[in-house]
């Protein structure tokens, strides 16, 4: 039997958004008949938003802030704080306020378990924020030029990532979403597949991707839910035809 591992937003729902409605009844039959896992940048708070209680209750486990939190039926197993280097919080502050892109919304700094999340147009821009700075940073590249800046001379200490549409992923040094693997050491590798729409040098389900592949399971990026659903569709119908 293959174990299923899933990130959440983008991936499972759209952008910080609630699962759809017709895709949370087909991701629950899935649920109940596979064995799954997901994991998340996001804290545990705001997947309850997005995912329904009976999905939760029904997953494996929940890994939350870049695997560095791991609930199983509801209970926290283990955290990871962050440790900050000397001088981040004000670099990060000095990119906020010498960005060209001028709409703020606030918590732009927002300090998770484990990580820190970062966003120049701020966590609480409501969709069509979250729209206006996805497409702007779709054409400057923003995000991964300030990656980039961050690994560079920070690289020692800590890990950056692209996540979901408007966000970088700050933590520490290894303490990403590869920490599944980790923390998952008696799973079947063969027979394990990640799903994620971040899976590329920089994204947020990159380093989980490698290091699943590098155990020897399979990892497939979708662009969005629709993709996902599509995906697990075909998963079904190859099952049916071969059973």
């Amino acid at each position: 039997m293959k174990t299923w591992i899933f990130d959440v937003d983008v991936t499972l729902t759209p952008s910080r958004s609630k699962m759809e409605p017709d895709f949370e009844d087909f991701f629950y039959f899935w649920v109940k008949n596979n064995d799954t896992y997901l994991c998340s940048g996001s804290d545990l708070d705001k997947i309850k938003e997005q995912l329904t209680p009976r999905i939760l209750n029904s997953v494996k486990g929940v890994f939350t802030c870049m695997a560095n939190v791991y609930h199983e039926k509801g209970e926290e197993v283990y955290r990871n704080d962050f440790t900050p280097p000397e001088g981040l919080e004000e670099d990060l502050n000095n990119i906020l306020n010498t960005s060209e892109f001028k709409n703020r919304t606030g918590n732009h700094i927002e300090k998770r378990i484990g990580a820190w999340n970062f966003s120049v147009v701020g966590r609480n821009a409501i969709p069509a924020e979250r729209e206006e700075y996805k497409q702007w940073d779709d054409v400057y590249n923003s995000r991964q030029r300030i990656s980039n800046y961050l690994n560079d001379k920070y690289g020692e200490k800590i890990d950056t990532s692209i996540g979901g549409d408007i966000s970088i992923d700050i933590c520490n040094k290894g303490g990403d979403k590869r920490q599944v693997v980790e923390h998952l050491p008696d799973l079947d590798y063969e027979n394990v597949i990640f799903v994620g729409d971040r899976i590329y040098p920089g994204g947020n389900d990159y380093a989980l991707a490698v290091a699943i592949e590098e155990a020897g399971g399979q990892y497939h990026k979708v662009s969005d839910w629709r993709a996902t659903r599509n995906f697990l569709s075909e998963k079904i119908i190859i099952n049916n035809l071969t059973t």
